[in-house]
């Protein structure tokens, strides 16, 4: 889909409950984002999340958060 509309992978958050979900953001170049529902909490206490890793407590916030910040991929 980047390739589609022509933006890098980089500023494309991929938000997930899971290290796996993380992972696969990663390896795209993704920006990972970790959701606390689902299996988020077990996710953080496995202590396999990299701590510069972005978490909010559910998908509604960090969509509220990522439309108050300015960004380059609304533009």
């Amino acid at each position: 889909m980047a390739e589609q509309l022509e933006i890098k992978p980089a500023g494309i958050p991929i938000v997930g409950d899971s290290v796996r979900d993380l992972v696969a953001g990663e390896a795209l170049g993704c920006l990972p984002v970790l959701v606390r529902t689902g299996k988020g909490l077990r996710s953080l206490a496995s202590g396999n999340v990299k701590p510069e890793t972005l978490v909010f407590d559910d998908l509604a916030s960090f969509v509220d958060d990522w439309l108050q910040t300015p960004n380059t991929l609304l533009t």
